[in-house]
């Protein structure tokens, strides 16, 4: 939502003497409420003392944030706007291998998918992203 104050003189930041200036923040953009929900849920399994596995699952959705019900057209990435209504998930895998006490050799996978105004400006509505990796603790 908006928020309740409107800046009309400025915004102070954290940094001691950068201020932003008047008329630089925009406080009226939200015509709808904006809310993004999200859920998700892993589980971690130990299946040695040297070997371990984990996996998620994330979902997110959003209503339209469109002023005027059934102005949404298009589908996947021609979605017409990002306020339109949409979700976007995903799954996660990952193995870890511990030949010793202080490496880690390890792998994953994420694949996630967007549909509706998430997909809006996507170049590809499914996503595929692997990962290896080898740490060292000193």
């Amino acid at each position: 939502m908006n928020p309740s104050d409107q800046f009309k003189n400025g915004l102070p930041t954290i940094a001691d003497g950068i201020f932003v200036p008047a008329g630089y923040v925009t406080s009226n953009n939200y015509i709808v409420n904006r809310i993004l929900n999200t859920t998700w849920t892993g589980a971690k399994w130990s299946v040695s003392s040297n070997l371990g596995l984990a996996a998620g699952f994330y979902i997110q959705w959003q209503p339209s944030y469109l002023p005027a019900p059934g102005v949404c057209a298009g589908s996947g990435i021609n979605t017409s706007s990002s306020k339109c209504a949409g979700t976007r998930d995903a799954m996660s895998f990952m193995i870890d291998y511990k030949p010793t006490a202080r490496i880690d050799i390890y792998a994953g996978m994420m694949v996630s998918q967007v549909t509706g105004g998430f997909a809006s400006g996507f170049l590809y509505t499914r996503n595929v992203d692997p990962t290896v990796g080898l740490r060292v603790r000193f």
